[in-house]
């Protein structure tokens, strides 16, 4: 289980104090007005931002003052930041994934047909998908997504949602502003609003 207790997170004059679970198998929506402190619990989770007090477990071990390639979390922002000289696969790669463990994740999201094109040939959606499978192969407990389908079609958001559901060993926690991603993948909902944290009960 992820935990967050107490943990503050401060960027300027803003400042986020957040109490929260997540456990593997859960699908926690992050839902939160632009300037509500989206990018700023995402970036102290990922490590990027240092928290002010309180305290983030991974289990029973304390990540708090962890580097973040030292996490336990595979976080995708919203750019996805693919090497646009590499392929797909070659993005995948990087995440020390090989060919046959790459290709049939790039098939469950339509992108078979383009997977050894350079990323900078791809559509917007084409990106996103593709940085969301490399994140998926991080193999990490964790996955943090900010916005991962806003770019998408109806069809590639259904694929991408079917895939994500079937992470039982992952929590995953993932920033949206379209119900159509709440209803159709998330298990719980997190908002923020200044600077509190609701997060909706388990069913």
């Amino acid at each position: 289980m992820l935990t967050c207790k107490n943990l503050r997170l401060k960027r300027g004059d803003f400042s986020l104090e957040v109490t929260l679970d997540l456990e593997a198998g859960e699908r926690v929506a992050l839902m939160a007005p632009s300037g509500e402190g989206k990018s700023t619990l995402i970036e102290g989770l990922a490590g990027l931002l240092a928290a002010q007090s309180g305290v983030l477990l991974a289990g029973s071990q304390d990540i708090t003052q962890l580097t973040p390639h030292k996490r336990p979390l595979a976080v995708l922002f919203q750019e996805g930041n693919l090497f646009d000289h590499l392929s797909a696969t070659g993005n995948c790669a990087l995440v020390g994934a090989k060919k046959h463990e790459s290709l049939p994740l790039l098939e469950r999201v339509g992108l078979l047909d383009v997977a050894n094109k350079p990323a900078a040939q791809l559509s917007g959606g084409q990106r996103q998908r593709a940085s969301l499978v490399r994140a998926l192969l991080q193999k990490k407990p964790y996955l943090i997504l900010d916005e991962p389908f806003s770019a998408l079609d109806s069809e590639s958001r259904a694929l991408c949602h079917a895939l994500l559901k079937e992470q039982s060993d992952m929590g995953i926690l993932f920033a949206t502003h379209d119900p159509r991603d709440t209803d159709s993948l998330a298990t719980r909902t997190l908002t923020l609003r200044e600077g509190r944290v609701a997060l909706s009960p388990r069913t």
